[in-house]
């Protein structure tokens, strides 16, 4: 099972360390084998992670919230539509460098806010 360390309502870290001080000061090895128990009164939760079903054709994974709660944090995944980009014609002028960075900041921009951010 993976764990994450909540402090302040936020994860502060991924994963069990094999070494590790106890909020004793206890210096720990194996630390990564703690009782859950004890991994519970160090702050470490289970981390639930929620599968992704989507069309892997046509959607694709745009992002990760994490939802905390009191006895272990819930992983999801955020999905999103891909948008396929119309391809030049022979007869037209393909996009210039410039020009198709422009596009993918545009895209790069509507994806962080489907995000939140």
């Amino acid at each position: 099972m993976n764990y994450v360390k909540v402090r302040g309502g936020k994860i502060v870290s991924y994963g069990l360390p094999k070494t590790g001080v106890l909020k004793t000061g206890e210096a720990v090895s194996n630390y990564h084998m703690l009782p859950e128990e004890t991994l519970l009164e160090e702050g470490w939760l289970p981390l639930e992670e929620v599968p992704a079903e989507y069309d892997k054709k046509t959607q694709c994974i745009s992002g990760v919230s994490y939802e905390i709660l009191e006895s272990k944090v819930i992983k999801r995944y955020t999905i999103a539509n891909i948008t396929l980009q119309k391809q030049p014609e022979d007869d037209e002028k393909p996009f210039s460098p410039e020009e198709r960075i422009a596009q993918l900041e545009k895209q790069i921009q509507a994806l962080l806010a489907e995000r939140g951010e």
